[in-house]
C-alpha cells in the first residue's frame, strides 16, 4: 500500500504544472543573423510596416509602443481535447508568439528583429506543462523580412 501511495504521489508531482524553455540550436550570433535585418528608411515607416504585416499575416497585435520600438504579436491559438488514461480529459494547445524590435539608427536606417516563438501547452486535472520552443526556420524569417521591406517600399512611395 505504501508503495502504491509513492508511486501514484510521484505521478501527481509529475503531471504538475511545469513551464520549459527549449535552448536554440544555433549559436547566439548566427541565431541574431537569422533574426535582423537592416532597412533604408525612417524609423516612422519601418515601424508601421512591422505592425501592418504582422496583422496582414494573421497575427495579434498585443502591444505597439512606437516609442521604444517593441512589438509583441500571437497567431490565433489552435486547441484539442486530449484523454490519457493516466490524466483524465485534457487539452493541448498550441500558438505562436513573436517579438519585434525596432531601432533608428540614423534617420534613414532602421534596424529590425524578430522573434517567433512556439508554444505547446497541455493541461490535464493535475495542471499545465508549457514548452516555448524557438523557431529557427530561415524560410519563416526570409518571408516575412519580405514582405516588410514590401510594405516599406510602398509606403515610401505613398510619402
Amino acid at each position: 500500500m505504501k508503495q502504491l501511495f509513492i508511486v501514484l504521489t510521484c505521478l501527481v508531482l509529475a503531471a504538475c504544472s511545469s513551464h520549459k524553455i527549449k535552448e536554440p540550436t544555433l549559436s547566439g550570433l548566427a541565431l541574431q543573423q537569422l533574426q535582423t535585418r537592416e532597412y533604408e528608411a525612417p524609423y516612422e515607416i519601418v515601424f508601421k510596416s512591422i505592425v501592418s504585416v504582422l496583422q496582414d499575416t494573421g497575427y495579434i497585435v498585443e502591444n505597439a509602443d512606437s516609442v521604444t520600438g517593441f512589438i509583441t504579436a500571437k497567431a490565433p491559438s489552435k486547441s484539442n481535447s486530449t484523454w490519457n488514461p493516466f490524466t483524465g480529459l485534457g487539452k493541448e494547445h498550441h500558438t505562436t508568439k513573436i517579438t519585434a524590435t525596432a531601432e533608428a539608427i540614423g534617420t534613414e536606417f532602421t534596424k529590425v528583429r524578430l522573434n517567433f516563438v512556439s508554444i505547446d501547452e497541455d493541461s490535464s486535472m493535475y495542471g499545465t506543462s508549457r514548452v516555448d520552443t524557438p523557431i529557427e526556420d530561415e524560410e519563416i524569417y526570409r518571408n516575412i523580412f519580405e514582405k516588410i521591406g514590401e510594405t516599406i517600399f510602398i509606403k515610401q512611395a505613398i510619402n
